[in-house]
């Protein structure tokens, strides 16, 4: 679930949930009464205009023409106009582009969303005319988007999911073309590559579920908005340097259910002060080196680093000391600490002990490590 509230977004990890998106308020009486545009609140002018053109008439085309497809155009309760297109069966490509040469009294709609079909290609041209503000596609048979099937589009289009395909690659180039599309999900397909994306107003992105095996140097640099990121359950082993460097709007990023064995020196150099959580979860990270995390003097509010399930046995104080005297809190739950003398710094120091920024630690044997005995340390290390 992903919702938009002023600047902020509030993200919880639900992989197979559907995004529902308000983006104005038009009050609509349709088949032959009065339309009228009462007031927009990020309803785009090319609805607006398509509105007041109809002169009372149903915006949907006939039925017939559109078959399996189903339009729809209400108000909500709250006065919100959308105009849908829902389609379902649709048995391949060629059928998809009849529909869209049907007559459409209104062009520029709401929200697309087509699912349980066989589809295997979006080509140039397949959606004619038409726009949307949000299109949502789940078919298991997608195999290829052309570069320019959304061009028409890209000075209306917010929000892009496209999931649950076998898509080996997307466009990624076409989308520094796109002038409000503000979210991006292409999860669970067969995409191996991620290449470098522009785009200025870009605030999130899930590309999770590929089976991407790399995540290239300034993938997300031209992303000066990008507020969060969801690249987990893929083979990606290792990350770039800097790869985070001039995000400066960056809250929250998933990179959990990976193959990330090491973490080295200025890989996550934050420019973020809006920095809530980093998810490292479920990987396969032994160490990191010093450095390995750089966070901005200006960085304000809790940070939440979380590395349970992973494989770290040693907690070297050059690496851990200034991460935790910088109020990070650090989730190391089922790492299986050997506890040794590498821990002695933490162990004797009760400020940082009594500051519980270590979550869930334990030792191989089960022993949380706040129950060690500081006298131990004392004497042996």
């Amino acid at each position: 679930q992903l919702s938009l509230r002023n600047d902020q977004i509030n993200i919880h990890i639900m992989f197979e949930s559907r995004i529902l998106f308000i983006v104005g308020v038009v009050f609509i009486r349709v088949k032959g009464q009065t339309i009228n545009n009462h007031a927009s609140y990020g309803i785009s002018e090319q609805i607006q205009s398509s509105i007041h053109n109809l002169n009372g008439e149903n915006p949907c085309p006939n039925a017939e023409d559109i078959a399996p497809c189903i339009c729809s155009a209400n108000v909500s309760g709250a006065g919100d106009f959308r105009q849908e297109m829902k389609c379902a069966n649709i048995s391949d490509s060629e059928e998809l582009t009849r529909i869209f040469q049907s007559t459409m009294p209104v062009t520029n709609f709401t929200s697309l969303y087509i699912h349980d079909s066989d589809i295997s290609g979006l080509h140039n041209g397949v959606f004619g005319d038409v726009t949307f503000e949000e299109v949502d596609i789940e078919c298991h048979s997608l195999n290829a988007v052309e570069e320019d099937v959304f061009i028409n589009m890209w000075p209306t289009l917010i929000h892009l999911n496209i999931y649950h395909g076998i898509l080996e690659d997307f466009p990624y180039k076409t989308l520094v073309n796109s002038k409000s599309l503000t979210s991006l999900n292409v999860y669970s397909n067969n995409i191996g590559v991620i290449l470098p994306i522009s785009n200025s107003n870009l605030e999130w992105i899930s590309i999770s579920y590929n089976p991407i095996t790399e995540l290239p140097k300034g993938t997300f640099q031209e992303l000066p908005h990008l507020y969060a990121f969801q690249i987990s359950h893929t083979n990606i082993s290792e990350l770039p340097d800097d790869f985070l460097c001039g995000n400066d709007d960056l809250a929250w990023v998933d990179l959990s259910f990976n193959n990330i064995q090491h973490i080295s020196s200025g890989t996550f150099n934050i420019t973020s002060s809006d920095l809530s959580l980093i998810e490292l979860g479920h990987n396969s990270i032994t160490s990191l080196d010093v450095d390995a995390f750089i966070f901005p003097a200006s960085r304000e509010g809790l940070l939440m680093l979380n590395l349970f399930f992973n494989n770290i046995s040693v907690l070297p104080e050059e690496v851990w000391r200034p991460l935790l005297e910088q109020d990070v809190q650090i989730d190391l739950f089922e790492n299986n600490l050997d506890c040794g003398c590498d821990i002695a710094w933490l162990v004797l120091d009760d400020s940082l002990m009594q500051s519980h920024r270590l979550n869930r630690a334990q030792c191989y044997n089960g022993t949380s490590i706040e129950d060690l005995d500081q006298s131990y340390y004392l004497e042996n290390c």
